[in-house]
């Protein structure tokens, strides 16, 4: 089997997946400042995109969460695991 070596992004999926991104971090924003989470001194949230396509999905995420969530400090991490 050949692995997928460019994956397309639609607007729809794209704009789906930035809005339960806020959502999550809308959450967990406020889980932390009623103190359900503990331990973390770090204000900024972490997402972690996996696999073909997530350097482009992360600089697409970081755009857009960087507007809709105004304030809140929100870094993307891209990665595809090696094939051998």
């Amino acid at each position: 089997e050949e692995p997928i070596l460019h994956v397309l992004w639609s607007r729809e999926l794209v704009k789906e997946l930035s809005a339960y991104c806020a959502e999550a971090l809308k959450a967990a924003a406020h889980a932390c400042s009623a103190g359900h989470v503990g331990g973390e001194t770090d204000s900024a949230f972490r997402i972690l995109c996996v696999g073909s396509g997530s350097s482009r999905l992360g600089l697409y995420l970081h755009h857009i969460l960087s507007k809709v969530l105004a304030g809140t400090e929100v870094r993307v991490a891209a990665i595809v695991p090696s094939i051998s």
